[in-house]
C-alpha cells in the first residue's frame, strides 16, 4: 500500500517478506540449473568432433583444390623455368671444356628437373581421377621413392574446441542462467525497487514486521527498503531512514490534524511544523509516513515561558530524538572495496574481461583485471579520505551549561534535548589556581616582576581561548539576551549576524526560517559574543539563554552533513550523450555480427564455437571496457582539482553539468567588486553636493553612528558587522561601545534602546535611540523604500539619489523622528520620517573582473548581474566588467 510522505521523498510503499516468491524463485533456479547441466552433460564432446569433421571437410577441400590447382601450374611453371634455361645455356658462349662441361650438367639437371615435375603432375591427376584421397608427401614419395624430402608446411592456425565442451547451444543455455542468477543478486543490490517486486509482496497491514519502501527524490538520496520497528517510547511504529527517525500517522490521526487546522470559516490554515511536515502523495486513507517533528511551531510565548525539561521529560526526549551527534560512519577498507568491486562499472569491466578469457588472450584478461582492482582500490582510498575529512568536520562532544529540573548543571553538548534551555556563551579558560607562596621572602621588584609573568601568562591564556571557535552545539531560538554569530559555514555569509531573543509579548507561532531568524542560532555556527539578558533563568556564567529546536542530523548543520553523506556516489559524464552514442554504436554493432554470422556459416572456414565467440565479443565491444573508468576518472580529477583549492563537491554528479553551461551569474558585492566600501559623502538634509563624511550634518550623522548593528567580540573591543557600517562609523570620527551600546561624537551622544534588524524584504533597518536624552527614530535604508516612509520628501532626494547611483555608489538614505521610547512595534517606528540625507559609498571594482567576464564571454557564455543593489549602480559595476556595452540601457520598474 501507498502511504503519503514529505515533500523530500518521492514515494513510500509497504511491503511484506514474501515465502512463496522466495521459494518460488529458488525452484526456478533449480530447474533452470537442472536443465542446462542436462543439457551440457548429454552434449559434452560434440562441438569438438563436429569440429573434426568440419575441419577434415575443409581440408580435404582444401586438398582436392591445391592439388588441382597444382597440377595445372606446376608442370607450366617448371616447363617454363627448364626452357629458360636451356635457351639461356644454348645461347651462352663457352669457349672453353670446362665450362662447356658445366654447363651441359646444369642443362641436364634443368631437364631432369621439368621431367620430375612433369611426372609429379601426370601422377597427381591420375590419383585424383581414380578418387584417392592422399596427401601431396604422400604422392611425391610414390613418385620421388623415400628419398624425397618434404617442404615446411604452415602450421593450421583454426582452434579446436576442448574435448569436454558441450554444444553451443547448452553452453549457450549454461551461460545465460549463470548470468541471469549473478545479474538477479546485482539487481536487487543496484536496484532497490527491483528486490522489494521479487522478495516481497505488498500488503495493506502496516506493523513491526513490514518493510517501507522510500523513493528519495532525485539527487537527495539514495532508495532504501527499511524496516518498520516498534517505537522505544509509545505504542507507534516507526523507520529509520538516512540518520532520520519517520514516524507512521494512522487515517485516523490525519483526520484529527486536519479537523484540529479548520478555522471557523470553514477554510484550512496551514500549520508548516518544518519545511518536510507537508505531506502529499498517494495513499491519504492509509495514513502517512512522517519524520519526527521537533517543537518548531508552538506559540512564541510557549518558548518565553519555558523552563527547561525535568528528569521524566528528558528521558522521553531522548527516546524520541536521540542523542545530538552529527557523525559521518566511515566504513573499513574492505567494506568499502567490496561495495566498489560490486559496483555496476566494476561487474561490466570483468564480465567483457571474462569473454576475452574464452578467446585465449588470458595475459590481456589478467593485466585488465589487475587494473581493475588497483583502480577501484584508489577509488576507495580515496573514498575514505573524504568521508574521513566529513567526520572531522563534526564539533565534538563539550560540556554546556543546561537548566534541568530547575537547576543549571553541565551537560554534554551531545545529551542536549529539544525543550532544554541551555547558555550561550564564549568558552572562558578555568580560574587560574592560587599563587602558592614564594619559598623565601621577595623583595619589592621580584615580587613585581613574578606579577606581571602572571598576568601575561594570563593574557597569553585568554589570547588562546578567545581565537578557538565557539560553536553552537544545535538549533536553538533565543529567549534571553543577545549574541553575535558567523554562519559562514552554512550560508557563505562571513558579515556576522545579531540575533535578539524573541518577543514574548507577540501572539503568534514560531517562524524560525522566517521573520524569528533574527532570534535563531543554527548548529555548527560560530559564536561571536553573547550578551545576558532579563528573565527568570540567568545562567551562571552571564550568558544568553537559548532553547533548544532540533539536534543530531535534524539541525542545520545535520541536515548539511546528510546530503553529503547520501549524495549521489557514482559519478560519470554526460548520460544522455553517451546513452545516445552507445545505442547508435549498437546498431552497428549487431549489424556486424549479424553479418559475420552468416558470412561464415556460408563459407564454413569457421566453426560454429568460434562465431558465436566472434559475434558475442563484437557486441560487447560497443562499451569500450576503458570508457567507464575514463569517465569516472574524468570526474574524479576534476573533484580532487577542486579539493585543493579547498573545494568541496557536496554533490558530484553536478561537476559535468559545468561543462554544459551556458550562463553565468554572478553577485555584485565581494564578487565582481570588493568587498572594501570607501565612504565617498553624505549629503545633507537641505541637497547640495557631497561632503565628506567627518563634515556631515549632525542629523545625518547621528543616523550613520546609531542605526547599525555593530556588536564587539568578548572580551575585546573590537568591533565586528557589515562593512558598510563600520567603513561609516570610522570614517564619522565617532566612538562606538557595544557594552553600553551607545555611540558618541563630538557633540552629541545616542544610545541603542531599541533595534529592528535589516530586512531583505523592507531593504532597511531602524533603532529606538535615545539622542541626548530624546528617544528618536532612526532610519536608514534603500532610497526607494525610505523615500516611501517619509512624511514628504523634498524636491532634489529623487535626483540626487539617481545622479549618484549611476556614478557606480551604493546610497543609502537616512532619516528619523521624534517618537515614543516604549514603541514596541515597526511600523509605529518607520512612519512619517524626515529626511536627514544620503550617505554615498564608493566599491572598487576587483582587477580581474574584467578579464574574467571577457573569458567567459569570447567562450559563448552569457554572462550576467543579480543584485539588490541599487539598478543604476549594478549598471555603473556592469559596464566597468564588461557585463554591459555602451548602449542606452532600460531600467524596469515593478
Amino acid at each position: 500500500m501507498h502511504l503519503q510522505h514529505p515533500r523530500s521523498i518521492d514515494s513510500v510503499r509497504i511491503y511484506a517478506p514474501s515465502p512463496a516468491k522466495r521459494y518460488g524463485l529458488i525452484a526456478l533456479a533449480a530447474v533452470a540449473y537442472a536443465a542446462s547441466l542436462t543439457a551440457c552433460y548429454r552434449t559434452a564432446g560434440v562441438p569438438y568432433a563436429k569440429a573434426l569433421e568440419e575441419g577434415k571437410a575443409l581440408d580435404d577441400k582444401d586438398h582436392a583444390r591445391l592439388a588441382q590447382k597444382a597440377a595445372q601450374h606446376s608442370a607450366k611453371l617448371q616447363r617454363q623455368k627448364a626452357q629458360k634455361l636451356v635457351e639461356q645455356l644454348v645461347d651462352q658462349q663457352v669457349d672453353d671444356a670446362e665450362n662447356k662441361t658445366k654447363a651441359n650438367s646444369e642443362r641436364k639437371k634443368a631437364e631432369e628437373a621439368l621431367a620430375r615435375a612433369a611426372k609429379l603432375a601426370e601422377h597427381t591427376m591420375a590419383s585424383i581421377k581414380r578418387g584417392e584421397n592422399k596427401t601431396d608427401e604422400e604422392l611425391a614419395i610414390e613418385v620421388f621413392g623415400e628419398d624425397y624430402v618434404p617442404e615446411p608446411e604452415k602450421e593450421d592456425d583454426r582452434s579446436l574446441p576442448s574435448k569436454r565442451l558441450p554444444s553451443a547451444a547448452a553452453c549457450l543455455f549454461l551461460f545465460l542462467v549463470l548470468t541471469f542468477h549473478a545479474l538477479y543478486h546485482l539487481m536487487c543490490r543496484w536496484v532497490v525497487p527491483f528486490k522489494a517486486a521479487t522478495r516481497f509482496r505488498e500488503t495493506d497491514q502496516m506493523s513491526n514486521r513490514a518493510y517501507a519502501l522510500i523513493l528519495p527524490k532525485k539527487h537527495k538520496g539514495r532508495p532504501a527498503l527499511c524496516p518498520v520497528r516498534s517505537a522505544r517510547v509509545g505504542a507507534g511504529l516507526v523507520v529509520d531512514y538516512q540518520r532520520q527517525l519517520y514516524e507512521y500517522w494512522g487515517p485516523e490521526a490525519d483526520e484529527e490534524e486536519a479537523a484540529a487546522s479548520d478555522t471557523d470559516d470553514g477554510s484550512v490554515e496551514e500549520i508548516v511544523v518544518d519545511d518536510d511536515d507537508d505531506v502529499q502523495g498517494e495513499g491519504r486513507e492509509n495514513g502517512s509516513l512522517r519524520r519526527v517533528a521537533p517543537p518548531l511551531a508552538l506559540d512564541v510565548a510557549h518558548y518565553a515561558r519555558a523552563a527547561g525539561l525535568d528528569a521524566r521529560a528528558a528521558e522521553a526526549a531522548r527516546e524520541r530524538y536521540g542523542k545530538n551527534v552529527v557523525e559521518v560512519r566511515v566504513p573499513g577498507f574492505l567494506e568499502l572495496y567490496r561495495e566498489q568491486l560490486l559496483s555496476p562499472i566494476a561487474m561490466f569491466q570483468v564480465f567483457t574481461s571474462l569473454l576475452w578469457l574464452l578467446d585465449a588472450y588470458w595475459q590481456y584478461v589478467g593485466f585488465t583485471l589487475f587494473s581493475i582492482v588497483t583502480m577501484e582500490a584508489g577509488t576507495v582510498m580515496q573514498r575514505r579520505k573524504t568521508l574521513q575529512s566529513l567526520s572531522g568536520m563534526s564539533a565534538r562532544a563539550a560540556p554546556v551549561l543546561c537548566l534541568r529540573d530547575g537547576q543549571w548543571q553541565d551537560v554534554s553538548s551531545d545529551e542536549l534535548l529539544p525543550g532544554d534551555l541551555i547558555s550561550i556563551a564564549r568558552r572562558r579558560p578555568p580560574p587560574l589556581p592560587a599563587e602558592s607562596p614564594p619559598p623565601s621572602p621577595q623583595s619589592a621588584e621580584e615580587a613585581r616582576k613574578r606579577a606581571d609573568a602572571r598576568r601575561e601568562f594570563e593574557k597569553k591564556r585568554n589570547a588562546h581561548f578567545r581565537a578557538q571557535p565557539s560553536i553552537i552545539p544545535c538549533d536553538c531560538v533565543l529567549v534571553q539576551g543577545s549574541a553575535v554569530t558567523n554562519e559562514a559555514t552554512l550560508t557563505g555569509e562571513s558579515t556576522p549576524q545579531m540575533k535578539d531573543a524573541l518577543d514574548a509579548a507577540e501572539d503568534r507561532a514560531l517562524a524560525f526560517e522566517g521573520a524569528d531568524r533574527v532570534a535563531t542560532l543554527f548548529s555548527g555556527t560560530d559564536l561571536v559574543n553573547s550578551t545576558p539578558g532579563d528573565g527568570p533563568h540567568a545562567p551562571p556564567d552571564g550568558g544568553a539563554v537559548a532553547y533548544v529546536l532540533r539536534t543530531g542530523f535534524s539541525s542545520a548543520q545535520g541536515e548539511l552533513m546528510q546530503m553529503i553523506e547520501f549524495s549521489q556516489q557514482g559519478v560519470s559524464s554526460d548520460t544522455f550523450e553517451t546513452l545516445l552514442a552507445l545505442g547508435i554504436l549498437l546498431l552497428f554493432a549487431l549489424a556486424s555480427a549479424a553479418y559475420v554470422f552468416r558470412e561464415g556459416l556460408r563459407k564454413g572456414d569457421r566453426t560454429t564455437h568460434e562465431l558465436l565467440l566472434r559475434c558475442v565479443i563484437i557486441v560487447t565491444s560497443v562499451v569500450p571496457r576503458q570508457l567507464p573508468m575514463q569517465m569516472a576518472l574524468a570526474v574524479n580529477t576534476a573533484l580532487m582539482a577542486l579539493m585543493k583549492r579547498g573545494i568541496m563537491a557536496v554533490e558530484p554528479y553536478r561537476v559535468p553539468f559545468a561543462g554544459r553551461l551556458e550562463h553565468c551569474l554572478f553577485d555584485k558585492t565581494g564578487t565582481l567588486t570588493t568587498d572594501r566600501l570607501v565612504p565617498a559623502g553624505v549629503v545633507g538634509p537641505a541637497g547640495g553636493a557631497l561632503r565628506p563624511f567627518a563634515e556631515a550634518p549632525p542629523e545625518a550623522a547621528v543616523v550613520v553612528a546609531a542605526c547599525h548593528a555593530l556588536v564587539g567580540a568578548d572580551d575585546d573591543d573590537t568591533l565586528v558587522g557589515d562593512p558598510i557600517e563600520l567603513t561609516a562609523v570610522r570614517a564619522l570620527g565617532w566612538t562606538y561601545d557595544p557594552k553600553a551600546e551607545t555611540a558618541r561624537g563630538p557633540r552629541t551622544a545616542a544610545r541603542i534602546r531599541r533595534r529592528f534588524h535589516f530586512s531583505s524584504a523592507l531593504q532597511r533597518m531602524s533603532v529606538v535611540a535615545d539622542v541626548d536624552g530624546v528617544a528618536t527614530a532612526l532610519v536608514k535604508g534603500s532610497p526607494e523604500a525610505v523615500g516611501a516612509l517619509l512624511r514628504q520628501a523634498p524636491a532634489w532626494f529623487e535626483p540626487a539619489y539617481v545622479g549618484l547611483a549611476e556614478r557606480g555608489l551604493r546610497v543609502l538614505a537616512l532619516a528619523s523622528r521624534r517618537c515614543d521610547g516604549d514603541v514596541e512595534r515597526r511600523d509605529d517606528v518607520e512612519r512619517d520620517l524626515e529626511l536627514c540625507g544620503l550617505a554615498a559609498f564608493e566599491c572598487k571594482t576587483r582587477a580581474d573582473s574584467r578579464v574574467v567576464v571577457t573569458a567567459l564571454a569570447q567562450s559563448a557564455h552569457r554572462v550576467a548581474m543579480v543584485t539588490g543593489d541599487a539598478p543604476l549602480t549594478a549598471l555603473h559595476v556592469a559596464r566597468e566588467c564588461n557585463i554591459a556595452d555602451g548602449r542606452p540601457a532600460l531600467v524596469l520598474e515593478a
